[in-house]
């Protein structure tokens, strides 16, 4: 029986783990599995397509997004994980109105399920947030948000159940093995495979490196915040966007949604850190935002998360593939994991039983892309 190493414990990782188990002319082994949840759990999981360009990506999300419904219901049902649909979406002056309107247009034009609301519709939909301006609001019905740190231990929890062995320690060396396959050296010892799953997030170039394959990311920080309300505040919708323009910086948003405890969960501009700026002042202007919204958000005592670095390609796309560097390696790295994780998992286990890029779908993502001679599909992150 061929064995099979995935190595990773965010979302990724572990959604492939948890579709290899599925099937069963493997022994799967999950290596740093010990990261399921602290990994996954830094993102804002917000599930979207909101990325029009390139249209192969794009439609590449929306399949994507069109999975998680039947995900979660596999994984054991939507209050276990906060799975919540609707996305309601307001901007406060004519910059940000004009940018979100036109975004609105765009998705639209796409067959999205997003519309232009009124205020008295916000106001009427999340009667706890009381936004003095609203110049424009939306409602997007086809997005949505989930606990993804849950997702991930769900996916290894099931795994396990179906015989996939978890390692937990971290990965210091890969090497070739004595019978031509991959010898991975962690604290809790050797782990031996046939084949190799890089799922590793931030990590994958550094592994990859170790034999000869080159990953082209970009260093991509973000940061949350988090607080606890005395009560739930977001009654109708999964998240809130509020888009504002600040001076320096143009149009920026604001994200607001409840975590699966019923904490709240608190980003901006797609969880983007802004250079240069200290976590000090990146709390003091959640609190500033909020508190001018909604007498709920007053007083809270918001706490940030550490800091925290998104895997993303040099061009934006996902790479997924079996590499042509060396036999036997199979590459799964991206940003927007949650967004992609249902179907990138589906996609890559039938590749890794095939033990060949047999999917159409995953063409575009290939690592040869970053070849002399491929062109990229550059996407706007």
């Amino acid at each position: 029986m061929a064995r099979v190493a995935v190595i990773g414990g965010g979302i990724i990782g572990s959604s492939i783990a948890y579709e290899l188990s599925k099937k069963t002319d493997y022994k799967v082994v999950l290596v740093d599995a010990g990261n399921a949840n602290t990994v996954s759990q830094k993102s804002f999981a917000w599930i979207n397509a909101w990325a029009t360009e390139p249209q192969v990506y794009h439609d590449f999300r929306r399949d994507a997004c069109s999975l998680w419904k039947s995900f979660v219901e596999e994984l054991g049902g939507n209050e276990i994980f906060a799975y919540k649909k609707k996305a309601l979406k307001w901007a406060d002056d004519d910059r940000s109105a004009k940018f979100l309107q036109d975004s609105v247009v765009r998705l639209q034009e796409h067959g999205h399920d997003i519309c232009e609301i009124s205020a008295k519709d916000l106001y009427e939909m999340e009667p706890k947030l009381q936004p003095e301006s609203v110049q424009f609001a939306a409602l997007a019905s086809d997005e949505m948000v989930v606990d993804s740190g849950r997702v991930a231990s769900r996916c290894l929890e099931i795994a396990q159940e179906k015989g996939v062995s978890l390692v937990l320690g971290k990965v210091s060396e890969i090497s070739r093995n004595a019978s031509g396959g991959y010898a991975i050296i962690t604290s809790e010892g050797i782990t031996n495979c046939d084949l190799l799953v890089l799922a590793a997030g931030t990590g994958t170039p550094m592994l990859a490196s170790k034999l000869g394959i080159d990953v082209p990311m970009v260093d991509s920080p973000g940061i949350l915040a988090r607080a606890s309300p005395p009560e739930s505040v977001l009654q109708s919708t999964g998240m809130v966007q509020w888009y504002s323009s600040l001076p320096g910086k143009g149009v920026v948003s604001y994200h607001l949604k409840h975590d699966a405890n019923g904490g709240l969960v608190f980003g901006e501009g797609d969880g983007l850190f802004v250079n240069g700026e200290d976590t000090d002042a990146f709390v003091e202007r959640q609190h500033a935002q909020w508190a001018e919204c909604s007498n709920y958000l007053k007083g809270l005592d918001i706490k940030v998360d550490p800091l925290w670095f998104r895997p993303v390609p040099l061009d934006g796309l996902p790479i997924v593939g079996f590499s042509p560097e060396a036999d036997n390696v199979y590459l799964a790295v991206t940003h927007s994991g949650i967004t992609l994780a249902p179907l990138i998992a589906k996609l890559a286990a039938q590749e890794v039983k095939s033990q060949a890029n047999s999917e159409p779908n995953l063409d575009p993502f290939r690592i040869e892309r970053f070849h002399s001679g491929f062109p990229s599909l550059r996407t706007n992150l």
